[in-house]
């Protein structure tokens, strides 16, 4: 936080509403109107969780959104 801060650098921060929505968010996706396929690129297991969060961050695949799995 000090090195931002003598950097003169601002944050903006807010609280999502995941809660409000996300009862009817797993309806849907249940009922197949929503497909969050879409989105998802890559399914990975926790033990690969290291390489998944480098290829996100470098972008070396196209990479939207992973999955990881026990």
């Amino acid at each position: 936080m000090g090195d931002a801060f003598d950097k003169d650098l601002s944050f903006q921060i807010g609280q999502k509403h995941v809660q409000k929505y996300l009862p009817e968010l797993l309806n849907q996706i249940e009922n197949g109107d929503l497909k969050p396929d879409a989105i998802i690129s890559h399914r990975m297991k926790f033990a690969d969780a290291v390489e998944g969060y480098k290829i996100f961050n470098e972008q070396t695949e196209d990479c939207r959104k992973i999955v990881f799995t026990p």
